[in-house]
């Protein structure tokens, strides 16, 4: 008997302490070891985008102005003189030289003014304009001794005496800074990009001035003479 009873007591003793002990947690999955990156695994950065550049013509026609005055009276054949563009050079609509960009002419022959009506001479070349790092080489000057008002004039009188001509009895030949001139691309050349065009300034339209109101004309009653 006592050995049944001490047998039960150990049977619940054991159970008991079974009960006490928490369940065992799942094992958690092991994260997965980042790879090495060797010295030779470097991330290389993306090569920047080039700007886009448009394509120049030769023989496009330019127009182009003196920075300063030329005159047979003080130049020497190879002299140098400045230039600019007078209007930008366009390509499909986008500038890729802007107006006022610096160039160079060349004197090609110059012989003073004598008496006698002995006239002076002055032969002009255009060489180039510069837009950043790109120069751009002209030819074919075709000058307009009074500006662009004269141009026509100008243009086809150098039919006959030759290109950037101009022969001016009993006096020098002077060329003052301002004078228009159109000139041609010597040679084809790549120019970046230099946006659109601007737009045209429209000019608003005139606002019409209302019509005057002009007075009621008054009825054959009220004309008559009262008490007639």
């Amino acid at each position: 008997m006592k050995y049944a009873l001490s047998v039960a007591a150990a049977l619940s003793v054991g159970i008991s302490g079974a009960a006490a002990q928490p369940a065992a947690s799942p094992a958690s999955p092991a994260s997965p070891a980042s790879a090495p990156i060797s010295e030779s695994q470097t991330v290389a950065a993306a090569p920047a985008a080039p700007a886009s550049e448009l394509h120049l013509a030769a023989d496009t026609p330019v127009r182009v102005e003196l920075a300063e005055a030329v005159s047979s009276k003080d130049r020497a054949e190879g002299a140098k003189f400045a230039v600019k563009l007078a209007a930008p050079i366009m390509v499909n609509g986008r500038i890729v030289a802007p107006a006022g960009a610096a160039g160079q002419g060349e004197v090609i022959y110059a012989e003073k003014g004598g008496g006698g009506g002995k006239p002076g001479k002055l032969v002009l070349a255009i060489r180039y304009v510069d837009v950043g790092d790109v120069r751009i080489k002209l030819k074919a000057l075709r000058l307009g001794a009074g500006g662009d008002s004269e141009f026509t004039q100008m243009e086809i009188a150098a039919q006959f005496i030759g290109p950037a001509v101009m022969f001016m009895n009993g006096r020098e030949v002077v060329y003052p800074a301002g004078t228009r001139a159109s000139a041609k691309v010597a040679e084809d050349v790549a120019l970046p990009d230099g946006g659109p065009a601007p737009a045209p300034v429209v000019a608003p339209a005139p606002v019409a001035a209302p019509a005057p109101t002009t007075a009621p004309a008054a009825s054959a009653g009220a004309s008559a003479t009262p008490g007639a």
